[in-house]
């Protein structure tokens, strides 16, 4: 759910799942407690905002339709489908789109008035907000759409006569977690748009409308909301950042927060007939004896278990993690036999994905064999003493050479390179 005030905090306007396939756009009015729809649901809205001027009301819409068919099949799939729109709030208020008088005008002098005008700055800054007026009949009749180009979105903000966006590529064109999002801005007027930035996850606006603060991976950075940026402009030094905390004071906290969490929003009023009061004195008795976030986590898990409820899980957390050796693996099992490790069984692929999902030992040209020997690793001799995976660490997805023998002895073995896998799971 995206949600956001009006200027004059008279008005909540948020997004909310009306169907499993669809969400629609409403406003809640505070003063008469009632809440109005602005769209019908027909197609799938989110992220309201309202303008700083309080004349409009923006939103994304996913009602573009120019199908592609998938490669595998027959199907169409419908990327690149939002749309940015505008709805007056106002019903006498001209569209933001209304066509614009292309006559020149005359220049005035302007030096007598321009005290006036600076006078008139400082008194209106000092004004209170306008109390802004929605007429909500018809009001799905007022929507426009802002001429820029549909596709995948993320974040959307409104300042003083700009629309502020961010575009993705197509669903499936980038990796998960990559900063592949443009950041753009919709001049009102101008009719058209400019990129601010590239290569970022998400961004935010300051309250005055004037400044950015982007993420790019590891980078955050504050610029002007301006065309022309790019990642590393404005740059917050976030790596010197640091703080002192009291891990007793922050355990205590997150036990608490994890015990409301479970008394706001668990699914039954009931809590399943327990005594979620007397749950928590119980386990929280035993924070005084816990050294880390593990047992931390440990008693939280304990103590929502008492609800016999699935899907509550607790994980994560500043949690120490050892350093970790990978290990190379080739695809096969091991057998001893002669004193030598044995080729077992190599694995390949089905006949689905061959291609793809196969042992290193069958890459073209490597010719191994079931009932080869594992001689050598990179040189250095197997020992049936220890696994046979303890002469891989480290090697994962690295060049190795190994020492290939159809009998149990290095004379007349042959080398091979492999690049052996960091996992065999598919």
């Amino acid at each position: 759910m995206h949600y956001n005030w009006s200027p004059d905090s008279k008005f909540l306007t948020y997004d909310k799942n009306i169907s499993e396939l669809s969400s629609a756009i409403f406003i809640y009015d505070v003063g008469e407690g009632k809440i109005n729809p602005v769209t019908n649901g027909y197609y799938n809205s989110t992220s309201p905002v309202f303008d700083p001027g309080g004349k409009y009301l923006y939103y994304y819409s996913n009602d573009q339709f120019r199908p592609v068919y998938g490669d595998m099949d027959e199907t169409w799939i419908y990327p690149n489908s939002t749309s940015i729109v505008a709805v007056t709030l106002q019903k006498d208020e001209l569209s933001p789109l209304v066509p614009q008088n292309d006559m020149e005008t005359v220049k005035t002098d302007t030096s007598n008035t321009k005290s006036k005008k600076d006078d008139d700055k400082k008194e209106k800054s000092i004004e209170s907000v306008k109390p802004i007026k929605i007429d909500f009949e018809n009001i799905d009749q007022r929507a426009v759409k802002i001429p820029v180009e549909t596709g995948n979105v993320g974040p959307l903000y409104a300042v003083e006569g700009k629309i502020v966006y961010q575009k993705e590529p197509a669903a499936g064109d980038s990796k998960p977690g990559s900063a592949t999002g443009t950041v753009y801005y919709y001049d009102l007027k101008d009719r058209e748009a400019k990129e601010i930035i590239s290569g970022v996850n998400t961004f935010n606006i300051s309250a005055d409308g004037k400044k950015i603060i982007y993420k790019s991976g590891a980078v955050y950075g504050i610029i002007d909301l301006a065309a022309g940026k790019k990642v590393g402009d404005g740059k917050i030094a976030v790596d010197k950042l640091e703080t002192w905390i009291n891990p007793r004071e922050e355990w205590l906290q997150i036990f608490n927060d994890a015990w409301r969490i479970e008394r706001d929003y668990f699914y039954d009023p009931g809590m399943n007939g327990v005594d979620w009061g007397a749950i928590k004195n119980r386990y929280a008795s035993l924070l005084p004896y816990i050294i880390d976030r593990n047992d931390l986590n440990y008693i939280i898990g304990e103590m929502i278990g008492e609800l016999n409820s699935s899907h509550t899980y607790v994980s994560g957390g500043d949690v120490e993690q050892p350093k970790t050796i990978n290990v190379g693996l080739l695809g096969c099992d091991y057998e001893i036999a002669n004193g030598y490790y044995r080729f077992k069984k190599i694995y390949s692929g089905g006949t689905w994905d061959n291609v793809e999902v196969r042992s290193p030992l069958l890459e073209p040209g490597n010719d191994v064999n079931e009932g080869d020997y594992l001689i050598a690793v990179n040189n250095l001799p197997v020992d049936i003493k220890d696994d046979p995976w303890a002469a891989f660490q480290g090697l994962a997805d690295e060049t190795v050479t190994l020492t290939i023998n159809s009998k149990p002895t290095p004379d007349g073995a042959r080398k091979i390179l492999v690049k052996p896998l960091s996992s065999e799971a598919r």
